[in-house]
């Protein structure tokens, strides 16, 4: 997508993984992969009115799979590692990226709560992880004894409650979560979006005034290694939207 409202291709074909505005300082910050050799994952800031490239850090090496990122208060930015197991930060004004010692397992979506103390961590094959961004502590978000938070990919936060793109052990869904005052626990459970013919690994989104708005049939289980696998045609990609 180009600046302001265009389309422009890219130099190089890298995988998009993730995309947040961030209007304090009118940028773009992006989490991006090159799954081919030369490997390469790093994240890219553009400026938001020109689409000028203004940082670029990367981790040029195997073992690294930058999914998903959020923007903190403080202009941090704080970028999932799947393969790598572990975040990483971009401090405001700086240029490479650090790992925090936050010791987890394939760690993809990733949200912040509303007062920008607490990250929201999605381990797919786990549940979801709280970090405290001051002391880098976690624990995993409590639940109700019966609920599953397996598979879960795109994660987003609004005031108490946490939206969940689901896309790996249950038939695809987007579930809300209602959390307890003090962001800790799980007291309800709305799923919006369930078994929609449409979906096909549906992954992440945006929440919009009171929308949550995300794209339903990525497909990317049909890329690897920068080449489309054969089978059926690719279909346009298709933005959803549910009524939060």
């Amino acid at each position: 997508m180009g600046f302001p409202g265009g389309i422009y291709p890219f130099e190089e074909p890298w995988i998009r993984a993730a995309l947040e505005a961030d209007p304090a300082v009118q940028q773009l910050e992006q989490a991006y992969a090159r799954d081919y050799p030369p490997v390469v994952h790093g994240q890219l800031a553009f400026d938001l009115a020109t689409g000028r490239l203004l940082r670029k850090a990367t981790l040029p090496r195997e073992g690294h799979l930058l999914n998903d990122l959020v923007v903190t208060p403080a202009g941090d930015v704080v970028v999932t590692d799947s393969e790598g197991s572990t975040l990483h930060r971009l401090p405001a004004g700086g240029s490479a990226l650090e790992p925090l010692p936050v010791a987890m397992r394939w760690p993809n979506g990733i949200a912040i709560s509303p007062d920008g103390a607490t990250l929201y961590v999605a381990e797919v094959e786990t549940g979801i992880l709280r970090v405290d961004l001051a002391s880098l502590q976690a624990a995993p978000l409590e639940r109700p004894a019966r609920l599953s938070l397996l598979g879960i990919d795109g994660l987003y936060a609004r005031d108490r409650e946490l939206v969940a793109v689901h896309n790996w052990h249950f038939p695809s869904q987007v579930v809300r979560y209602r959390l307890n005052t003090t962001g800790t626990r799980i007291e309800r459970v709305d799923v919006l979006e369930r078994r929609d013919p449409r979906f096909v690994l549906p992954t992440t989104g945006a929440i919009v005034d009171d929308w949550f708005c995300f794209m339903a049939n990525t497909q990317v289980n049909r890329f690897k290694s920068g080449v489309i696998v054969p089978g059926p045609p690719i279909q346009p990609i298709q933005m959803l939207r549910t009524k939060l």
